[in-house]
């Protein structure tokens, strides 16, 4: 389990001004050599509020993706659906450097979730607990899948 900072732009999310965390992350694991380790990179972002809506993203390594809303469909998580969308994110410094990754993240605000977002409001009463156990369920239904799968060469 790894937690990350510094995702967000300083000035304006164009060049390197965003995923400063991840990025010193994925240059740390080169330097010890530990990179190779990393099996897939699953990044779990913005999944709290209470219209949770996740959608695939096609930056993301597919059998990663198929597997996690393959099992989604198996528990009956409307949360996942089927449409995709491309995101950019700190799983996209991940993929870069080779490691099968897949982001999470729920990008659609149409109640009035998103006046809390960024704001002195982000906080604990503001988050859905059934999002995150909808998530957290079908991540552990997932697992065994992504442990037979091999995500680097797309089997």
């Amino acid at each position: 389990m790894l937690f990350l900072d510094g995702e967000e732009a300083v000035q304006e999310w164009q060049g390197t001004d965003h995923t400063y965390g991840s990025r010193y992350y994925v240059e740390a694991a080169r330097r010890s050599g530990t990179l190779h380790d990393i099996r897939a990179f699953i990044l779990v972002d913005m999944i709290g509020d209470s219209n949770l809506v996740l959608k695939r993203d096609t930056n993301s390594t597919g059998v990663l993706v198929d597997a996690i809303w393959s099992a989604a469909r198996r528990l009956g998580r409307r949360e996942f659906v089927s449409e995709a969308t491309a995101i950019e994110d700190d799983h996209l410094e991940f993929l870069a450097a080779g490691v099968p990754s897949v982001d999470l993240i729920d990008l659609e605000y149409p109640d009035q979730t998103s006046r809390f977002w960024h704001t002195q409001y982000d906080t604990l009463e503001h988050v859905s607990p059934a999002s995150l156990q909808a998530v957290g369920d079908v991540l552990l239904a997932a697992i065994p899948a992504l442990d037979k799968t091999d995500a680097r060469s797309g089997r």
